[in-house]
């Protein structure tokens, strides 16, 4: 009898730490973002003198205004972002309501800046990004696994 108790409460525990699948898959979709945002920024960092060459040997009106620190600035933010999006990835994997939290202002904030951008000019690619950005939020604020899962 004690031990039949003891199984419940081992499989209610194991239970209550399994990661739902929406969780899993938004967390995978995060470390997409993170080696995306990484390699782009060091893409930016290890090739800013090439772009800019590029760039004024196109357009010759642009020597005044493009800067190779520009693209490095914009290479380090890059990979800012994505090291911030790898530990929101692994903190959704490992259920911590941070990561959660997190996920929810950006999906949010990624939903606005999308509907502006469509608004501004439209292309195929951010209603999938509206779609994403949408099932993040929509998902994490109110499905009830998810929630359960990060108490």
């Amino acid at each position: 009898m004690v031990k039949s108790k003891k199984i419940i409460k081992a499989n209610q525990i194991e239970k209550s730490n399994k990661i739902p699948v929406g969780v899993q898959i938004i967390s995978v979709l995060y470390y997409i973002s993170a080696g995306l945002c990484i390699l782009f920024g060091l893409f930016m960092i290890f090739g800013a003198n090439a772009i800019v060459s590029f760039l004024i040997n196109s357009t010759p009106e642009l020597e005044s205004i493009v800067a190779g620190w520009m693209f490095i600035i914009v290479g380090v933010l890059l990979i800012g972002i994505g090291v911030l999006s790898f530990f929101i990835g692994r903190g959704l994997w490992k259920l911590r309501k941070w990561a959660r939290i997190f996920a929810i202002i950006f999906a949010i904030i990624g939903v606005a800046y999308t509907i502006y951008a469509i608004i501004k000019s439209f292309a195929f690619m951010q209603i999938i990004n509206l779609l994403i950005e949408g099932f993040i939020g929509i998902y994490l604020l109110f499905n009830e696994e998810a929630k359960n899962a990060f108490k």
